[in-house]
C-alpha cells in the first residue's frame, strides 16, 4: 500500500516515486514472487505506477485494469513449486473511493475481478496449470463470487476487509486467506499435496470454529444474566431535592438487542462446525491435501533486515520523516527578579 489516501499529493510526486521504489526494493529482498495492486496504489498517476513495476524485480499483477481493452499490468505469473505448475492471478476490486474520478483522470477501465480471473484461467489452460491461485485486493462479495464462479481457483489470498481473519475459510471449494491489513500481520499458507489431488482440507477449522462457539456461548450466557439482572427492580434511593431520575429502560434495550447479534452469530458459527465437521470427515482418506493456515503479528522489536534498513535509511535521509523531525528548542522565559515583599511597621 504505497498510499495513505486515495488522492495523492501532486507536488510530491518524485517523492512518492522515491518510496515506491523503496517499497519495491525492500519486498524484493524476502523473495517476493508476486505483487497485487490496490486500490490506494491508483492514487499515484497510472504511468508513474507502471514505471515503478517495470524496475520491479518481481511483477506487479492485476488481470482487470485495462487500457484499450488490454491489461496494464501482468495479469498472472507462472510458478514451479515442488513439480507442479502454480499460476498466480492478480485481481483489483472495482469498487473504492473517487474511483471513477481516478480512471477518468488517467485513461483506464477496469473490468469485473471474476471476469478477468475466468479470461486469465482460460489463456493459462494451455500451460499445463496444475493450481490457479488468486493473489487479490477485493471486497467479501467479490471474492465470494469468484469462489462460486471459477472452480479450477482453489486458493484466494488477500482481502480488503477490515475484520481480522484468524482461519481461512472454504467457500464452495474455494479456500480464502486474508493478511488483514498494511503490513501489520504475516499470513503463512502451508499447503501439503498428496495424490495430486487439490481439494484441501483444513484440519485446524474445526478447532477454531469449536473455540468461537465456546466463546460465543460464553458471552450468550453473561449477556442474558446481565439482561435479567437489569430487568429486576431495585429499590428507590432516598428523594434528593432537584435530582432526575433516569429511566433505565434504554439500558434494557441495548443488551437485549446485542443479546439478539450474538445469538445470531452463533448460530451461523454452527452451521460452519457442522459443514467443517462433514467436510473433515469425507477428507479423511490418506491421499487427502490439507492446508494449515496462521496468522502472525509483525512484531516491531525484531531487528531490521540490513539492506532493507539501508534502503530505508537513504530514502530517509533525502526525505525526512516529518513526524520524527527534531522541534527547534524554546527560548528560556526571562528571569525575573522578585523583590521581597515590604512588612508594613506597627
Amino acid at each position: 500500500m504505497f498510499m495513505e489516501s486515495f488522492a495523492a499529493d501532486k507536488t510530491k510526486l518524485d517523492q512518492y516515486e522515491a518510496l515506491a521504489d523503496v517499497f519495491s526494493e525492500s519486498l524484493s529482498h524476502i523473495g517476493l514472487d508476486a505483487y497485487t495492486v490496490g486500490d490506494r496504489d491508483l492514487a499515484l498517476p497510472l504511468s508513474l505506477l507502471r514505471k515503478v513495476a517495470k524496475r520491479s524485480k518481481f511483477p506487479y499483477l492485476s488481470a482487470n485494469i485495462l487500457v484499450d481493452g488490454k491489461p496494464v499490468f501482468q495479469p498472472s505469473v507462472l510458478k514451479t513449486v515442488a513439480g507442479f505448475k502454480i499460476a498466480v492471478i492478480g485481481a483489483t476490486t472495482t469498487l473504492f473511493a473517487n474511483n471513477q474520478e481516478r480512471m477518468k483522470a488517467e485513461g483506464f477501465t477496469m473490468s469485473l475481478p471474476v471476469d478477468a480471473v475466468q479470461a486469465e484461467i482460460a489463456r493459462r489452460k494451455s500451460d499445463g496449470v496444475d493450481l490457479f491461485v488468486v493473489l487479490g485486493h477485493l471486497n467479501d462479495t467479490e471474492m465470494k463470487e469468484i469462489a462460486a464462479k471459477c472452480p479450477e481457483v482453489r486458493i484466494l489470498v488477500g482481502g480488503q476487509g477490515y475484520p481480522m481473519q484468524q482461519l481461512a475459510r472454504r467457500e464452495k471449494d474455494t479456500w480464502i486467506a486474508e493478511a488483514f491489513m498494511r503490513g501489520k500481520n504475516l499470513a503463512v499458507l502451508e499447503l501439503t499435496v498428496k495424490g495430486k489431488s487439490f481439494a484441501f482440507s483444513d484440519p485446524g477449522v474445526v478447532q477454531g470454529l469449536e473455540g468461537k462457539k465456546a466463546n460465543l456461548e460464553r458471552d450468550v450466557k453473561y449477556r442474558e444474566e446481565a439482561i435479567e439482572a437489569a430487568k429486576k427492580p431495585k429499590p428507590a434511593p432516598p428523594p434528593v431535592a432537584g435530582a432526575v431520575v433516569r429511566d433505565q429502560s434504554g439500558n434494557v434495550k441495548l443488551l437485549e438487542e446485542s443479546l439478539v447479534r450474538l445469538k445470531t452469530d452463533l448460530a451461523a458459527v454452527k452451521l460452519d462446525l457442522e459443514d467443517a465437521r462433514e467436510a473433515q470427515a469425507k477428507s479423511s482418506g490418506a491421499e487427502t491435501s490439507t492446508l494449515k493456515y496462521a496468522l502472525f503479528d509483525v512484531d516491531t522489536r525484531l531487528a531490521d533486515e540490513p539492506k532493507v534498513k539501508a534502503i530505508v535509511d537513504a530514502y530517509r535521509k533525502k526525505y525526512p520523516d516529518p513526524s520524527k523531525s527534531a522541534t527547534p528548542p524554546v527560548a528560556p522565559a526571562p528571569a525575573v527578579k522578585v523583590e521581597p515583599r515590604a512588612v508594613p511597621s506597627h
